[in-house]
């Protein structure tokens, strides 16, 4: 196993060793944690998929049921620790694991359970986690009743230890600082953290609740009074200034009407107002074609590519807005609808509203969002539904770009993976597409390819299949539907393809032959022109000129003597009689023709 004090994930090292391949973990219905590998395409023609192999936890006997089943799985690396997993199960706990490194054997090999960590604010079985990341030195989970926590976490040096899989080397378990509470709106469908490893900030919504994004580590930190706000000239959403809850001013004076709108101007300032740590909220929709409210309906949130090249309004460069929060706005948002609707916000314009609004699924709801690997496939996301359809979405053109077949059952995870790198290129990928890997409720884990954008916008496709996303993999998880999946983050390097020798001579022959072809081709070009100077000429008896030929002769020798100059005879009578040799093929040739 991989050494607590390295900050490295388990695998970078050895995964040059190994055969180049995906290692991940993943989590079930059952609460049971598995690791699964697959090879770097192209597979085989006989390649079958491997069984997901059972991680026992220590210092844990091992039950598996409903109750501890795994709803959220995060990585990430903890401060003198290393990568560990974070598994988020229904009866309200969060387990912190060591993972196996990639060198350990599959079938001894085991994870160590550092710490558990137990939410009482929770109600197991009636809500559900809907957010989970790994900090440096903390866990960060939110759940559906928008109960956010942050568990520091430290290692405790008194607790007895416990060892490894491949070695006896001690190792320290951790224990629970101190948990800080948020209440966020609730009900909430899903809160998603950037970046997804060590965040600085979350983004969540739901059916009744807008897209909100906020700063972490404001929202934990202490809330300036009233008074120190306003002497801090402390604002609200985009700028705006705050209004204050009741209007100054006598109310013996005004009628009803007054009144009402003083209430409207009130309800309307209340909701442009940012909570202590919230940095951005999206605009309620308009109302409908019968006045009625819609609400945003929110079930799945994806953060795209950062826009720092987008330029600032008006709006957004005020004096007012703080470096903190114009740093933390510099990307751009997806969010997927209950009836099938994928809406675009753009933070960073200064705008509330969605920039982009279309349709990808009818009236079905978008259950997963997952953005391809970083520098690839920019513009485009992964989107599952609940009827078992993923989908590639060009979110710059604003539509359905294909959808993947043979998939039966609801997808329940998506991971997008980066292709394998070449080796001693270490910063270049290989020629082969990015990957993606699904788990669905049908028992099967799927390896998918996604054509970059290249590739799928060419003009002259063969085919409109050559454009699309194959399965390339599937295989059983062994046991029960796979609810959760992690890559381990090591990234396979693989070997450049080398020339075969035959190959290479093979390209030199056809060289020299179309070299000695092209020698051929001159010589009988030569060949040509001593037929034609043969040939007599019009005007010609026995190879004797006529008159008229020889007054014409005669007349262009005096140009080309002319041309010429003092001194350069010689040299003009050369140019002349190539000029007359081209000339002279030239009335040949139409007279031939």
């Amino acid at each position: 196993m991989t050494s607590m004090d390295s900050d490295e994930p388990p695998a970078t090292a050895q995964v040059a060793q190994l055969p180049p391949s995906y290692r991940f973990f993943l989590g079930d219905a059952e609460g049971q944690l598995k690791s699964w590998s697959t090879p770097c395409p192209p597979l085989p023609a006989d390649y079958q998929a491997q069984l997901p192999q059972v991680l026992p936890l220590s210092n844990r006997q091992q039950s598996h049921s409903a109750e501890t089943a795994v709803q959220r799985m995060a990585s990430g690396i903890i401060e003198g620790i290393g990568f560990v997993l974070a598994i988020a199960r229904r009866n309200a706990t969060i387990d912190v694991v060591l993972p196996p490194s990639a060198s350990d054997d599959p079938s001894t090999s085991h994870a160590t359970l550092l710490v558990t960590i137990k939410n009482d604010k929770m109600k197991a079985g009636l809500q559900r986690w809907v957010g989970l990341a790994v900090g440096s030195n903390c866990i960060y989970a939110a759940t559906s009743a928008g109960n956010f926590t942050k568990t520091v976490l430290s290692q405790d040096n008194g607790s007895s230890a416990s060892s490894s899989s491949s070695s006896a080397t001690p190792r320290r378990p951790l224990s629970i600082a101190s948990t800080h509470h948020l209440t966020l709106p609730e009900p909430l469908q899903s809160l998603v953290f950037h970046p997804a490893s060590n965040p600085t900030s979350f983004l969540y919504g739901g059916e009744e609740i807008p897209l909100s994004i906020w700063n972490i580590e404001t929202a934990f930190s202490t809330p300036p009074s009233q008074a120190e706000a306003s002497d801090d000239g402390y604002t609200a959403p985009n700028g705006e200034e705050q209004t204050p809850a009741a209007a100054t001013g006598g109310a013996g004076g005004e009628n009803a009407k007054m009144r009402k709108r003083k209430r409207q101007a009130e309800a309307r300032a209340k909701a442009k107002e940012l909570l202590w740590g919230e940095v951005w909220r999206a605009k309620n929709l308009p109302n409908d074609a019968l006045s009625l409210p819609q609400r945003p309906n929110i079930t799945s949130i994806a953060v795209l590519a950062d826009s720092e090249d987008t330029p600032a309004s008006p709006g957004q460069a005020s004096s007012s807005e703080s470096p903190e929060r114009s740093s933390i706005l510099k990307f751009k948002v997806a969010v997927g609808t209950r009836d099938g609707l994928l809406r675009v916000f753009d933070p960073s314009s200064g705008s509330r509203k969605q920039v982009k609004e279309f349709s990808i699924a009818k009236s079905t709801p978008i259950k997963a969002l997952v953005n391809p690997a970083a520098g690839s496939n920019e513009g485009e996301l992964l989107a599952a539904d609940g009827e078992g359809k993923l989908s590639a979405v060009d979110v710059v053109a604003g539509k359905l770009k294909y959808q993947w077949k043979d998939i039966t059952g609801a997808i329940a995870s998506v991971v997008a993976l980066p292709p394998p790198t070449t080796e001693g290129l270490a910063s270049s990928p290989s020629s082969s597409t990015p990957l993606a890997v699904s788990s669905s409720l049908d028992r099967l884990l799927r390896l998918h390819t996604f054509p970059s954008s290249s590739q799928s916008d060419r003009k002259k496709a063969p085919s409109a299949a050559s454009a699309r996303g194959q399965n390339l993999l599937k295989g059983f998880t062994g046991g029960a539907a796979v609810t959760a999946i992690v890559w381990d983050g090591a990234v396979p390097i693989v070997t450049a393809p080398e020339v075969d020798e035959d190959e290479e001579e093979e390209d030199e022959s056809m060289n020299r032959g179309a070299a000695g072809e092209a020698d051929e081709e001159e010589e009988d070009g030569d060949d040509d022109e001593g037929v034609w100077e043969a040939m007599q000429e019009v005007g010609e008896a026995n190879g004797i000129p006529s008159s008229r030929s020889a007054k014409k002769e005669g007349q262009r020798r005096s140009k080309r003597l002319s041309a010429a100059g003092p001194g350069g005879d010689e040299e003009g009578e050369d140019v002349g009689d190539a000029e007359e040799a081209k000339e002279e093929r030239a009335k040949r040739t139409r007279k031939a023709d």
